[in-house]
């Protein structure tokens, strides 16, 4: 008697298992991942509009100036913001945990090392790759994009030329993420403070930050532009750990909170005055509200969506170059709302296609804290001892 044929259910489970990222900390929070889903979904569609859409002349001539979709679409460029208050929560916990004495402490050269063999294999493989095609391309010469690569190799190419990299333009907020890496160990001594001390204080430099970035008109390519949102998770990494008991059983209200925080998000980021203030704090109460939810917080961690957003480094990467190549490719649709949704449907899945090899075959061994060791041993054909 043959076995039985697995399900298509089964099937699809075994799948997104392999899709799943690995995680070493023990501390994972699926809401995170879906959070992480929604981010880099409004990102990709906001590439999408802004290469059919490239400048003002564009929007004005199809008037797009009052289409509710166009204006959805324009706000993912903040879906950004979104990642870097997640990365200054996951980053910060640790440090405040300890602090609180829920953990150990933090031992700074495994968190540096950490960050360099878990984020710089990919990062670098994509640069030089792009590089390499660029170049073979013709849109430019080797000795052209090289000093734009070699500022790219240390993270600090919107530091040196006061704009986006032309290899991936992406590669700003890799640049602010990695300045924020080097100086939260700094940061994190505001965790030895008294919580309402140290809580009044990261609120005051969030308003200090945004206000200084708004009166000397800083620029949001390096880590001075950004703060607010860093310190915003860092208050949320403080909030989280101090939640009470039975956080997950709360009743509703945080669940209407939640999505009403949730559907003004857009409209938050479209208003400029209300973005350079609010958009941290929005965001901060909405992952906040997220936590104490309970509905909210099971639509987050559907799988589907924590698989794909815990590949979103790989996405992040890729997107934008693959849509810049396909989109010259796609039959172009009569009016504008009709277009963009055909370009997000013909796209979208070749982008995560793509992105998933990638994140297979480069992200997630890098994920393995041991990788470094364990290639070694494969190149030296040194068996690991027992």
């Amino acid at each position: 008697m043959p076995p039985p044929r697995p399900s298509k259910h089964s099937s699809f489970d075994a799948l997104l298992t392999r899709l799943c990222r690995i995680t070493t900390s023990g501390d994972y929070i699926a809401v995170i991942d879906g959070y992480r889903f929604i981010a880099i979904a409004w990102v990709v569609i906001f590439h999408v509009n802004s290469l059919l859409v490239p400048d003002k002349s564009v929007e004005a001539t199809l008037g797009l100036a009052d289409s509710a979709l166009y204006g959805f679409l324009r706000a993912g460029a903040y879906g950004v913001q979104l990642f870097f208050v997640i990365s200054g929560f996951l980053l910060a916990l640790p440090f405040a945990k300890h602090h609180a004495g829920m953990g150990p402490d933090v031992e700074l050269r495994k968190y540096f090392m950490r960050r360099l063999t878990r984020l710089e294999p990919p990062y670098l493989i994509c640069l030089l790759l792009l590089y390499i095609h660029m170049a073979l391309k013709q849109e430019h010469f080797f000795q052209d994009l090289f000093p734009h690569f070699l500022a790219g190799l240390f993270y600090c190419h919107g530091l040196i030329f006061m704009e986006p990299n032309p290899i991936n333009p992406v590669f700003w907020s890799l640049e602010v993420e990695v300045q924020f890496y080097i100086l939260l160990p700094l940061f994190a001594y505001i965790f030895r403070l008294a919580a309402r001390p140290r809580r009044l204080l990261i609120a005051l430099f969030m308003l200090f930050s945004s206000f200084l970035r708004i009166r000397c008109h800083l620029s949001s390519l390096n880590l001075l532009g950004q703060v607010p949102y860093f310190l915003a998770g860092l208050l949320l990494a403080d909030l989280y750990i101090n939640m009470p008991a039975g956080k997950h059983k709360t009743g509703t209200a945080w669940d209407l909170a939640g999505g009403a925080l949730f559907v003004l998000l857009p409209a938050v980021c479209l208003h400029e005055s209300l973005r350079l203030v609010l958009l941290p704090w929005h965001c901060l109460f909405l992952y906040y509200a997220t936590f104490r939810s309970e509905y909210l917080g099971r639509m987050l961690s559907v799988r589907v969506l924590t698989a794909i957003g815990g590949m979103c480094y790989s996405i992040y990467l890729l997107h934008l170059p693959l849509l810049a190549s396909l989109m010259f490719r796609t039959p172009d649709v009569q009016g504008y709302d009709k277009n963009v949704v055909v370009q997000i449907l013909l796209t979208a899945p070749v982008v995560l296609l793509f992105s998933t090899a990638y994140f297979l075959l480069i992200e997630k061994p890098c994920m393995r804290r041991d990788w470094p060791r364990q290639l070694y041993r494969k190149l030296t054909g040194r068996t690991q001892s027992v």
